[in-house]
């Protein structure tokens, strides 16, 4: 070929690297941690979660949710991917609050121990929830000593 159709574009450091993160995002074989940390690059070369929404036509909240990732033990978490772990594995996996307890869950990722293995660590920041809920309503609220009559919801709670 004598000639080749192109665009020819005046673009910055920036948005060059933008640009190359956008087409190899486009792949399907990219891990969800690969993705993760492309979106975390183009963040730091100062795009918004909104401009990477827009631009790879994935939601703020999938783009905000791949990022998070980024927190998790890196091992563990490609270990996760091997294993096969779902996009809703993770989804599950966010429920935990506590970064520690994420990544010891972050071995039964992928694995039929899953639920297991998020329930402990999710009763367990239910209940310290739970504590600072009451002491909070404590300071205000006034105990009941007489419940003939009243319902108990733990669901409240």
């Amino acid at each position: 070929m004598k000639e080749v159709p192109c665009v020819i574009s005046d673009m910055s450091y920036s948005e060059q690297i933008a640009t190359m993160l956008l087409e190899n995002m486009q792949r399907n074989d990219l891990t969800l941690y690969e993705q993760a940390e492309g979106f975390q690059m183009m963040l730091d070369l100062g795009e918004s979660v909104g401009d990477i929404s827009e631009k790879t036509g994935l939601s703020t909240t999938t783009v905000r949710r791949r990022v998070k990732l980024l927190d998790l033990d890196k091992e563990k978490f490609r270990q996760s991917v091997e294993r096969g772990a779902t996009l809703s594995d993770y989804i599950e996996l966010e429920k935990i609050e506590d970064v520690d307890l994420k990544n010891s869950v972050l071995e039964a990722i992928g694995t039929a121990n899953l639920n297991g293995n998020c329930r402990v660590p999710l009763i367990r920041q239910a209940n310290k929830n739970r504590e600072v809920l009451i002491a909070e309503l404590a300071k205000f609220a006034k105990p009941v000593d007489d419940t003939d009559g009243l319902q108990y919801n733990s669901w409240l709670l």
